[in-house]
């Protein structure tokens, strides 16, 4: 494959296609009360001795279907990710999962756990329902 077909591949991909739609949404919001303008990896919000960082990722659901344990995983990794970019650490994950059942939950679960583990930032809370018809993942982060 050459390099402009590479590019022109990536170009088209559904990831970075998805990142387009970030800057429209952006447009109309406007920073508040010392928040730093709005970034793509995460909000920074002036707290007076400090910075406080806050990151959320929602996955694509044929994601999370087809592999969720990694798409759990995935959920810590990324926003730990967001708040490095930042120049931050890390200090506690929250989720938000919806599944058809309790096994399917259970494999995202894991994931989550094993990823909090490895980077060191606990899973502190979280909302869950285990009658949905698939399942969804989100994820968010602070950090300072």
């Amino acid at each position: 494959m050459t390099l402009t077909a590479l590019m022109d591949a990536l170009r088209d991909s559904p990831a970075f296609q998805h990142k387009q739609d970030i800057a429209p949404m952006l447009r109309d919001l406007e920073a508040a009360h010392g928040a730093v303008p709005v970034g793509d990896d995460c909000a920074v919000l002036a707290d007076g001795d400090g910075y406080l960082l806050f990151a959320i990722e929602g996955f694509l659901n044929g994601f999370v279907a087809r592999d969720p344990d990694f798409a759990g995983y995935c959920g810590v990794m990324v926003n730990v990710s967001d708040i490095y970019a930042m120049g931050g650490r890390p200090t506690a994950v929250v989720d938000a999962l919806w599944s058809a059942g309790a096994d399917q939950a259970d494999a995202i679960m894991a994931g989550l756990r094993r990823a909090a583990g490895k980077y060191q930032v606990p899973v502190v809370g979280g909302h869950s329902n285990a009658h949905n018809d698939r399942a969804q993942l989100s994820v968010a982060i602070i950090g300072r």
